[in-house]
């Protein structure tokens, strides 16, 4: 069984080739909130209104995005790029442009009662948050030139807003990192114009969170481009009425992944029974750079968490497997021994009485 398994794995894995991402949004939307982040919206990479425009280095080192939507528009152009489920024009994108707009309202909305911090045109070093609802409000635009380093400490319980409702924010080669247990799905970029991501050196950075343009109409009203050496890991992006182009031309890796965690909703008050969670499956940091990793998941009740790590060949490499109590888990996997390169993974939760749920082959990077 396990030699006809590896066999198979290494089949699928060959299959794959330069163009392989099967979809990460397998479930999502079961698992992901629909007060503020509707499942639409929220089961996609990249949400736009006109125009995506795709690009990576060579046929070799493509740009890859498992999700995007775009309604009303249907201009999709990939150049040295691969999408792993395109919603052009279908229900599924148009409904993602509804939870667009709902998410944007309920942004808006949520800046009344909460912990408000006014900053001037720039991102602070640090943001220390409260548990429940933070919004960090420019008078106009935010404009950050690195190299530059924002730690937002919080807890689970945690939202921040940052906030340019009358202007655009543009960060240039600006690390952003979440400490204190704060998730990347309860971190949020609202911008009434452009909103501008910059990775141009040899450092590896981080974009977490859902970054969301209001009203810019143009082609990259949300841009992100990452032309140096150093790798850049992006989020969420959502254009309302515009476009959205990333653009990889550097030698690093430009990775786009689901904001993990998130609780969806703002109102009432915040409080989040421990065996509910809406985490997303994945692995954090991506790329991975160091000699841990960690693999987020939702276990929906208490039961065993089974993990298999195959590299490019096929061949496995690491496995995991725990007993884990309902909620949001974590399950560590050295990354030491792992050779810079790509690696693919199964994620499978047993629970009680034979239930199941055996997840798609999901990829991550390894960069030294």
């Amino acid at each position: 069984m396990k030699l006809w398994r590896a066999h198979k794995m290494k089949r699928i894995i060959r299959s794959l080739g330069w163009l392989s991402i099967l979809a990460l949004v397998a479930g999502l939307a079961a698992r992901v909130s629909a007060q503020t982040v509707g499942p639409s919206v929220a089961g996609s990479n990249v949400t736009a209104a006109t125009a995506i425009t795709l690009t990576g280095v060579n046929p070799t080192n493509l740009l890859i995005v498992p999700v995007v939507a775009e309604s009303p528009g249907i201009t999709l152009t990939m150049t040295n790029a691969s999408v792993g489920t395109q919603h052009l024009g279908d229900t599924f994108a148009t409904n993602a442009q509804a939870d667009a707009t709902a998410l944007d309202t309920s942004l808006t909305a949520a800046v009344a009662g909460s912990n408000v911090i006014a900053i001037g045109g720039a991102l602070p070093i640090a943001i220390n948050a409260l548990a429940g609802v933070n919004t960090l409000t420019a008078a106009a635009n935010i404009v950050n030139a690195g190299p530059f380093t924002c730690t937002i400490t919080g807890t689970p319980t945690s939202i921040v807003i940052i906030r340019a409702p009358g202007g655009f924010m543009t960060l240039t080669d600006v690390n952003i990192i979440l400490a204190g247990g704060i998730l990347a799905g309860n971190v949020y970029w609202q911008v009434n114009n452009a909103i501008t991501v910059t990775n141009n050196d040899a450092v590896n950075r981080s974009f977490p969170g859902t970054a969301l343009s209001q009203i810019d109409v143009t082609a990259g009203a949300v841009a992100v481009t990452s032309s140096g050496a150093g790798s850049l890991g992006i989020g969420r992006l959502i254009s309302r009425v515009g476009g959205v182009t990333i653009t990889q031309s550097g030698a690093g890796t430009l990775t786009v992944a689901f904001p993990s965690g998130g609780t969806g909703g703002f109102n009432p008050p915040i409080n989040i029974p421990i065996n509910i969670c809406s985490a997303i499956d994945m692995i954090v940091p991506s790329p991975v750079t160091g000699a841990t990793a960690q693999f987020s998941y939702c276990m929906d009740q208490p039961g065993t968490i089974k993990i298999r790590v195959y590299n490019a060949a096929g061949d496995l490499v690491a496995k995991i497997e725990d007993s884990k109590q309902s909620g949001a888990q974590l399950s560590k996997l050295n990354t030491a021994r792992l050779a810079p390169g790509v690696y693919y993974y199964f994620l499978e939760k047993h629970y009680g009485g034979g239930t199941e749920f055996r997840g798609g082959v999901s990829k991550f990077v390894v960069v030294r």
